[in-house]
Formats: C-alpha cells, sequence, structure tokens
C-alpha cells in the first residue's frame, strides 16, 4: 500500500503589513487608554468634562466681551453693555498701567535701564545655564532681539540701541569663538546691574569691583604661596584684623544685651490674658500667658548669658585703666579678652593654612577697600573724569522690577549658603553642626512674613546708631537667609542618598575635604537635589509678594492698591490678578521646564 505526501509550502515573500485596527491605534486608542480604560477612569473623566464645561459656559462670555480701549472702568462697562454683554474683562486698566506693573514708579525717561539690566541678566545667566553647551548662542541671540525690541518700546536713546546692539555684538563672538569669556559677563554683571538700577556715579561699582578682586587676590596668594616667612606675615595680619574686628563687635554686643537686659524687668514680663473675662476665659488666659511668660524669661534668661559672657570678653586693657584711675590711650578699648583669644586661634588656624583663613583674609581685605578706599577714590575719579546717571531711590522700585531683583538676589546667594549650612549639619565638628542646626529650625520654625516685619521695623534697632541700610537690601537679605534654611534640608537629603563609598573614594584617593566635596561628592547630590532645589527656588519667588506688606510696592498687592487708588479704576478685581498671575506663570513655568531639561542631560545612569 502506497502512501502519498504532499511537498511542504514555503513562503517566498513577506505579507505586507497590515494597519492596526482602529481602537488600537490613533486618538481612540490615546482616549481608550487615558481616559476611558476603566468605570472608574470614564466617570471621572465624564464629571471632568462636565466640570471644565461648566465653568467655560460662566466664563467665556467674561473673556469674549474684552475691552482694550478706554479710558476707565465705567468706560469698559459702557462699552461691554453696547456689546450685549452683561460682563466682560477691562483690559483696558493693563493697557494704562502696564509700566507701573512693570517697572513701579521708576522714572519713565530711564525705562532703558531696567530693560538693558534685564538683558544682561539672561547674557549673565547664558554660560550658567548652558556652560558648553552650543544654546548659549541661541540664548543671547534671542535676549538681543527682545532686548532691542523692549528698549525701542519703551522709547530709549538712540545711543542706547546702538551700545546694546555692540555689547551683544561682542558676547555672540566671544561664544562663538571662546565661551569660557563669557563669565566675565557674569562677574561683572552683580556691580553693573546696581549702578544701572540705582545709578549714581560710574566709579563706586569699579571701587567695589577693586575690592572683591582684592579680596579675590589675597585669598589666591595665600593659597598659592609656599614661603614659610610670607605665611607668617600673612597669618598675623590676618589675625590681627580679624581680632580688631572682633573686638568691635564684642563690644557692640556688650552694649547693646546690657541696654536690653536692664529694661526687661521679670515683674513686668506677666501679659494677663483676659484677666477681666469670666471663668474659662480667666483659665485660658492664664494658660496662654503662662506659656508666653515662660518664653520671654527664657528670652531674658539668654540676653542675661549673652551679656555675662559679651562682659567677660570685652574686658580690655581700657578697663584696668579706668580701674586703676589712669586715663587709657587710644584704642586700649580693643586690647579685650575676646580680641586676644580671636587673634591666638585665627593665628593658629592661618598658620597651618587652613582653607577658611585664605576666604577671611579676602573678605577683610576687599571689605577694607570697600569701606575705607572706596569712599575716598570715588569723589577723585568722578572728579577726575564724571560719569554718572541720576540716582533712583528704593521707594521708585516697584513692581516685577522688584520682584525679579529681590528673586534673583536672594536665590544666587542662599543656594551657597544652603550648601554651606547643609555641610555644617554633616559636620563632626561639635560647635558647628550644633549652629547649623539650631538656624536651619529656627528659620523654618517663624514664617517669612515675621522674618520680612523683622527686616523692616526691628533689624535696625540691632544696628550701631545712624547706620543707614536699605529696605530692599534688608529684604534680600531675610529672604536669602529664609531660602538658605530649606535648601539645606534639600541639600542633606541629597547628600544622604549617596553611597558611603562615594565619601570613602575620595579618601582613598588622598584628596583633603574640600577637594573630595567639590570634585566627587557635591555634584552627585546636587544632581539627585535637582527637583528639590528648584522647587524652593520657584517658591521663593513667588514670595517676593509678601514684601507689600513692609512697604514695597510689589507687583499684586503693591500696585494693584496704588491701580485701585485711581477713581478711574476703582472697583476693578481679576484683571490684576490675572495680569500678574500669568507672568508668574511663564518665569515660573521656565524654571521648571529648565529643571527637567538639565535632569536628563546630567543623568548618566542606565535604570
Amino acid at each position: 500500500m502506497t502512501q502519498s505526501h504532499s511537498d511542504p509550502f514555503t513562503r517566498a515573500s513577506m505579507l505586507p503589513p497590515q494597519a492596526p485596527p482602529r481602537r488600537d491605534s490613533g486618538l481612540l486608542r490615546w482616549l481608550r487608554l487615558n481616559l476611558f480604560s476603566g468605570p472608574l477612569n470614564t466617570l471621572l473623566s465624564v464629571a471632568g468634562l462636565v466640570i471644565v464645561l461648566a465653568l467655560a459656559s460662566q466664563a467665556l462670555p467674561w473673556w469674549l466681551h474684552s475691552v482694550w480701549n478706554a479710558n476707565s472702568l465705567g468706560e469698559c462697562r459702557e462699552i461691554i453693555a453696547a456689546m450685549g454683554g452683561e460682563s466682560g474683562a477691562c483690559w483696558a486698566m493693563i493697557k494704562a498701567r502696564w509700566h507701573q506693573y512693570m517697572f513701579g514708579f521708576y522714572p519713565q525717561a530711564h525705562y532703558w535701564r531696567p530693560v538693558l539690566t534685564g538683558g544682561l541678566l539672561l547674557a549673565a545667566l547664558a554660560p550658567v545655564l548652558f556652560n558648553h553647551d552650543g544654546k548659549a548662542r541661541w540664548l543671547l541671540g534671542l535676549t538681543l532681539i527682545f532686548t532691542l525690541a523692549a528698549l525701542y518700546a519703551v522709547g530709549s536713546p538712540g545711543i542706547v540701541l546702538l551700545a546694546t546692539l555692540a555689547i551683544f555684538a561682542l558676547l555672540l563672538l566671544a561664544a562663538s569663538l571662546r565661551p569660557g569669556l563669557l563669565w566675565i559677563t557674569t562677574g561683572l554683571f552683580p556691580f553693573i546691574s546696581i549702578w544701572l538700577i540705582w545709578g549714581g556715579s560710574f566709579w563706586q561699582p569699579v571701587t567695589q569691583l577693586l575690592a572683591v578682586l582684592l579680596g579675590y587676590g589675597l585669598a589666591g596668594l595665600y593659597y598659592r604661596n609656599q614661603a614659610k616667612a610670607l605665611n607668617e606675615v600673612f597669618a598675623l595680619i590676618i589675625a590681627l584684623a580679624t581680632a580688631w574686628l572682633a573686638a568691635g563687635i564684642i563690644s557692640y554686643s556688650d552694649s547693646i544685651s546690657g541696654d536690653f537686659f536692664a529694661r526687661m524687668n521679670t515683674g513686668s514680663l506677666w501679659p494677663g490674658f483676659l484677666a477681666g473675662s469670666g471663668l474659662i476665659g480667666q483659665l485660658i488666659g492664664w494658660i496662654l500667658s503662662a506659656l508666653l511668660w515662660l518664653a520671654l524669661i527664657l528670652i531674658w534668661a539668654l540676653l542675661g548669658l549673652m551679656h555675662v559672657i559679651s562682659a567677660v570678653l570685652n574686658f580690655s586693657l581700657a578697663s584696668l585703666f579706668t580701674m586703676a584711675g589712669a586715663t587709657p590711650f587710644a584704642y586700649a578699648d580693643r586690647l579685650s579678652l575676646g580680641a586676644i583669644a580671636i587673634f591666638a586661634l585665627v593665628y593658629i588656624a592661618a598658620r597651618n593654612r587652613s582653607a577658611v583663613i585664605g576666604l577671611i583674609g579676602g573678605l577683610i581685605g576687599g571689605g577694607f577697600c570697600l569701606l575705607y578706599l572706596a569712599p575716598k577714590l570715588v569723589p577723585l575719579l568722578a572728579a577726575a573724569l564724571p560719569l554718572a546717571i541720576p540716582a533712583v531711590a528704593s521707594d521708585q522700585i516697584g513692581g516685577f522690577l522688584l520682584a525679579i531683583i529681590i528673586g534673583v538676589t536672594a536665590i544666587a546667594s542662599s543656594l551657597p549658603l544652603g550648601i554651606m549650612l547643609a555641610l555644617g549639619r554633616r559636620s563632626d565638628m561639635f560647635l558647628m553642626r550644633i549652629l547649623s542646626v539650631g538656624f536651619i529650625e529656627f528659620i523654618r520654625g517663624v514664617p517669612l512674613i515675621t522674618l520680612l516685619f523683622t527686616a523692616s521695623l526691628l533689624l535696625q534697632y540691632f544696628l550701631p546708631p545712624q547706620t543707614s541700610f536699605d529696605l530692599i537690601l534688608r529684604v534680600i537679605i531675610l529672604a536669602s537667609l529664609f531660602a538658605a534654611a530649606y535648601l539645606a534640608e534639600v541639600i542633606r537629603g541629597g547628600l544622604a542618598a549617596l553611597p558611603r563609598g562615594q565619601f570613602e573614594a575620595g579618601d582613598s584617593l588622598g584628596l583633603t575635604y574640600w577637594q573630595a566635596q567639590r570634585l566627587i561628592v557635591m555634584p552627585q547630590a546636587l544632581k539627585i537635589s535637582i527637583p528639590g532645589i528648584v522647587s524652593t527656588f520657584i517658591g521663593l519667588f513667588k514670595d517676593t509678594t509678601l514684601v507689600s506688606f513692609v512697604g514695597l510696592l510689589d507687583p499684586l498687592r503693591g500696585v494693584t492698591t496704588s491701580v485701585r487708588a485711581d477713581i478711574n479704576w476703582k472697583g476693578i478685581y481679576w484683571e490684576p490678578y490675572i495680569f500678574v498671575g500669568a507672568i508668574f506663570f511663564v518665569i515660573c513655568f521656565g524654571m521648571s521646564r529648565y529643571s527637567i531639561w538639565l535632569e536628563r542631560r546630567l543623568k548618566t545612569d542606565h535604570r
């Protein structure tokens, strides 16, 4: 019996690909996966859509009946009524008062100064945001276009437009040939911006720059010096200068602590809340009074301890002369116990080439030039070559100009402070760790508005008599300290996330503590902490609106209150908040997107 077998089938060509079913491609697939993947998701999607449509049906007529050309709110309402609408947006107020929201009461003839400063700010940020990246040239090109357009819009003089074009042409040339030269713009920007915003003699920022260069040069000389004799001289000079400053600080601390300690009488500390109320009210008042009394007693005890310590440290050679009935010689009060102790500690540390001593030396050298030499050099240079622009008072600065000044300065200064506080909190040195923890916990436990009131009202009481301290500068200092405390905890979290082997790697390579932190530990910790750092920056920038409570003209409350004081715009409500909120959103959203881009760029793992 014979069995037949058919030949096996072998396909000679592949079948052409077929399109997927409709429900598995395109918009339908996206809707099914994201909005209607299950009963609960479908219910939530439908409910959300109903809410959005309900809100849009209420808000859309208000947006459609917008008025851009009017001289008052009443005229806006008349135009809206003529269009057949019951309500509408009166954007004419923004069109009429936009300059106040941008610059506050800054002189209109000098709007070119903050506009040019904004352009230079972006140019200074180019090498910071896009280091070793071709995007820096694109940022400079776009900044040039927008800066020239803004300068033309505010009616800037032709010489300013030509100077701006020349400056950015040089920056673009440097970015193409030697991108490292852009860091010079970053270093010069703080001095140029202060002069452009506040005005005055051109030689003021020049002398300030010379002071910083002198301090940097002294610190660099200390690090690079190998001669033992020069190191001894440097240590002696730094120790004497530090002891001189410490003697003045101790003397002033002794005077203010003694004054506060004398004024605070423990018998008058009981507040006596709700003394005239009922039994329950008296009981509640007694509990509140007891808590406050304990806090005041603690403050009184701390002031007393501070007074005792400062009195001991302030015991000087002048005190011995006075006790002996003799007249002390000049500067005998500087030879105090505290000054001698500081001199000994700094001298020993400087001889051992401590890293901190070089910084102290640079600060003292720069500070001496800034405080003593600069005020004498500026009049001489101004008389020889008078270059100046009209001065602008701080109370004329407001709007988004004020918010950007406070926000950018506080952000730039709070990051290094936060890094130092994070390292101090993890330090093995007991005193450094206790001071860092105490500062961080105190700042985090106090609302920012309290610190702003302190900067506005109380800080002046702790300064020497006849000391003039600009309110904007005081707010910047307190805002920087506030943000630094939060950044310290964010960065500490990044440090804690690193494996111990990274710290041991620096030790195995023979690196010093600061070298290991700079080359191994801190780059990884900062990369991990980018989301938290940027979130703190965004929160700090939005918190600049709180400065209105201390008399500064912020864009949200200060300028809006000023606009509503005009009878023509009295009663306007939503438009200012929407306008200011939109600008804040654009700036904060840009910071958020940049942080996402930076995270992707620095991502080196393979997860």
